[in-house]
């Protein structure tokens, strides 16, 4: 999605903006070695990023005998535009699937009329629906989409971590030569983007463990590593003895590698925000504790 995009460049003066060319650098670097792992997927050599939804679906349609729109939330508009891809028009002639689709922070209940019979016309362009959560369920429940539609899990449920090991001495090596990390050491996760949290968690274990941070730079912690792949991702929160994170997939990704997290929900919790992080929560761990950061604003200023 051309907004995702220019989302992702946005991020990368942000962080050249508040701390300095170096940080912009990692996040370049970041950006790349992402990029880069998409060949291990496969996914054809042709790709489309356009503005132009008649050009995108008209490229489709000429090409593929189905389109699967997911995963994450796609629905939201809010973040995609409205219209967008991932509701196929009038126009559409090839069958479309959605799975794990998510309308996440779509405050769906005060869309306007229009809105509402475009995407009962959509929903019912689809030969199944996948949804993610039951907040997305409600929804396309709400607008006419009943017909094929199924509560499905995260594709991150999927990963083979057996797969994943079969190269794991080569990227654990390569981490090491890089990081000078041992991972025969113990050490915590960061995945948060908040320096108050960052720094209560440093100050609290960098006496007896590495504190290492992974997705967003923070001044409170021994090593960012900032170049790895998503497959590295999977060996180091598979090591580390605990994952603190904000972050829904950071959370799930843990809890796949049998990693125990401490949750920072760092959102406002509303209907239209619960379903994916705190539903996630405690549906896996039958005995959930997570953080709301609404509750620590309201004790830090009483």
């Amino acid at each position: 999605a051309p907004r995702e995009q220019r989302k992702i460049y946005l991020n990368v003066l942000r962080e050249l903006k508040y701390r300095g060319i170096k940080s912009m650098l990692c996040e370049i670097k970041k950006i790349k070695v992402f990029e880069q792992s998409l060949r291990f997927l496969p996914l054809s050599k042709e790709h489309l990023c356009t503005d132009n939804i008649s050009d995108l679906y008209e490229y489709i349609s000429d090409r593929y005998d189905y389109l699967v729109i997911g995963s994450d939330a796609v629905l939201n508009w809010k973040q995609n535009g409205y219209p967008s891809a991932f509701y196929p028009p009038k126009e559409w002639r090839i069958p479309a699937l959605g799975y794990a689709v998510s309308a996440h922070g779509l405050e769906y209940n005060s869309i306007t009329y229009e809105q509402k019979r475009s995407c009962k016309d959509s929903f019912g362009r689809f030969c199944f629906i996948g949804a993610r959560d039951s907040n997305t369920v409600r929804f396309i429940q709400q607008n006419g989409g009943t017909d094929k539609l199924e509560h499905v899990c995260d594709p991150t449920f999927f990963i083979s971590v057996e797969s994943v090991n079969k190269n794991a001495g080569e990227w654990k090596s390569r981490i090491s030569k890089k990081y000078g990390f041992n991972f025969d050491g113990e050490y915590v996760v960061l995945m948060v983007n908040d320096e108050d949290i960052t720094r209560e968690v440093y100050s609290y274990y960098k006496e007896k463990y590495k504190v290492i941070t992974l997705f967003k730079n923070t001044a409170n912690s021994d090593i960012f590593m900032y170049d790895l792949t998503p497959f590295e991702w999977v060996k180091v929160l598979e090591g580390a003895k605990v994952v603190f994170t904000q972050y829904f997939h950071g959370a799930l990704l843990s809890l796949v590698v049998n990693t125990g997290i401490i949750a920072w929900i760092w959102q406002e919790i509303t209907a239209f925000t619960k379903a994916s992080f705190t539903m996630l929560l405690q549906a896996v761990c039958h005995c959930p504790r997570f953080i709301l950061q609404s509750r620590v604003q309201k004790t830090q200023t009483s």
